[in-house]
């Protein structure tokens, strides 16, 4: 599980990992959605994966979209069932297919290695949906084109929002933990952010508006 706090304004993350094994979305009861955390307005998205065979056609029809969007060097519009989508002209990392929707991105690759799908819903629809409802949705779309098998959640991200507090070097000393593993990291020269622990779980701190706007110039600049 991964915790996320940010703003607006000035945007921090806190992010706390915890791995668990062969938790899967169906062994979630309905009472966990429903839980405390789960139900409030921290969970910013969510991560799941499943392990499948997808039909060939599929793919031949991803890659001749994928292959258009290339030649557009665009994203190219399409629609599973009646969702709209679009796909991306590239891939992510070791996914060759990225396609989204308003409500969630998904990484599809063809190889027996990966997940076939990995699938992240965006904070609108858990917070417009809920979660539980989100994932369902998610779900139905994609066993529309054949049998994916069970769902198994990877992430969970939580946000809480606060503001006015900056990151430099001094600050480092300002946090006590047990954590052996304990670092910054960096935005090009500027430090950007701390990190502590390392394994099952991890916490960040770092400035989100500053990686949001790296962001959105390395779009400009591509």
């Amino acid at each position: 599980v991964y915790f996320v706090i940010s703003s607006y304004l000035m945007c921090f993350f806190v992010c706390f990992f915890f791995f668990f094994k062969q938790k899967t979305a169906y062994e979630i009861k309905e009472c966990d959605w429903s839980s405390d955390v789960c139900s409030s307005d921290l969970v910013d998205s969510l991560y799941f994966t499943y392990k499948c065979e997808l039909d060939d056609g599929f793919f031949r029809y991803l890659e001749l979209l994928k292959g258009y969007a290339q030649e557009k060097e665009e994203e190219i519009a399409f629609d599973i069932g009646d969702v709209d989508m679009v796909i991306k002209p590239y891939g992510a990392r070791m996914f060759r297919y990225l396609i989204r929707s308003k409500d969630f991105m998904v990484k599809i690759s063809p190889s027996k290695n990966l997940p076939t799908l990995m699938f992240q819903m965006l904070a609108i629809a858990l917070y417009e949906n809920g979660h539980g409802s989100a994932f369902r949705k998610a779900d139905a779309i994609f066993r529309s084109i054949g049998d994916i098998g069970t769902a198994n959640i990877s992430r969970i991200d939580l946000c809480v929002d606060f503001q006015g507090w900056q990151i430099n070097d001094d600050r480092f000393h300002d946090f006590i933990c047990r954590a052996n593993k304990k670092g910054a990291f960096y935005h090009g020269r500027e430090i950007n952010g701390f990190q502590f622990g390392k394994g099952d779980i991890t916490a960040r701190i770092y400035n989100k508006t500053k990686e949001k706007i790296g962001r959105a110039s390395c779009r400009e600049r591509a």
